[in-house]
């Protein structure tokens, strides 16, 4: 039993192939088994509101709900990047003045 759950240790592993531990063998089953959290979610382009700037961004929800914004790659603005403001937008979403 001992032996068993020794071998499915990645070090253990990593030892045993001879692998310098940046692919598969330093990887637990549940690290195997981790999604991204966008999977299966919508993404919908958008402009950043905080400034004149026009930064843009890639909204990504599911089920009618926000899960992630992120910077747009191919906005020729902002490039994939998001400044301290926008990264906050998320959050401000989240509050509620019920």
């Amino acid at each position: 039993m001992l032996n068993d759950l020794l071998s499915r240790w990645p070090l253990i592993q990593q030892i045993k192939t001879g692998a310098d531990g940046t692919g598969t063998e330093a990887m637990s089953e549940q690290t195997r088994t981790l999604r991204p959290k966008h999977e299966g979610a919508e993404v919908t382009p958008s402009i950043c509101p905080y400034c004149g700037v026009g930064c843009g961004q890639l909204v990504y929800h599911k089920n009618g709900k926000l899960i992630s914004i992120e910077g747009d790659p191919k906005s020729p603005i902002s490039r994939g990047r998001l400044c301290p403001k926008a990264q906050t937008l998320l959050n401000c979403t989240r509050i509620r003045a019920d």
